[in-house]
């Protein structure tokens, strides 16, 4: 019983603090994840960023339903806050590539290989496109 109530109570507390990406009933993009952790920073007192795998995940749903744009919009949010992740960089020339724009697909897998140069699927891709 008190693990139970202690639990209800810190829920009851941190409202709002976890984000679940199966909660949303539409794609979050970009703002909607921005508007929410900025409105958590101020409620709980300290600058808070969105995890980058939560970003990444929500940036891969929009690429598969073929939302470029948003799928950009969110990797680019990831590069911000996660500008040493090589998984940020390898992801936006993913949907560089997707939305057809080489020159950005490869200046980011590259970017990914620099941080990471054991990234075998950036060097993958590079080996692809360049052979275009």
């Amino acid at each position: 019983l008190p693990y139970t109530s202690m639990y209800d109570g810190l829920k009851f507390i941190y409202t709002g603090f976890y984000t679940n990406i199966w909660d949303y009933q539409h794609l979050p993009a970009r703002e909607t994840i921005t508007v929410h952790f900025r409105e958590l920073s101020a409620k709980f007192g300290y600058p808070m960023i969105p995890g980058e795998e939560f970003v990444n995940t929500n940036g891969y749903k929009q690429l598969h339903i073929k939302k470029y744009d948003q799928a950009i919009a969110l990797f680019e949010l990831n590069i911000e806050n996660h500008p040493a992740s090589w998984n940020a960089y390898d992801s936006m020339g993913e949907a560089y590539m997707d939305a057809g724009n080489t020159k950005l697909a490869i200046q980011n897998y590259e970017k990914s290989i620099a941080i990471n140069p054991n990234n075998a699927n950036g060097k993958e891709m590079l080996k692809k496109m360049k052979a275009r």
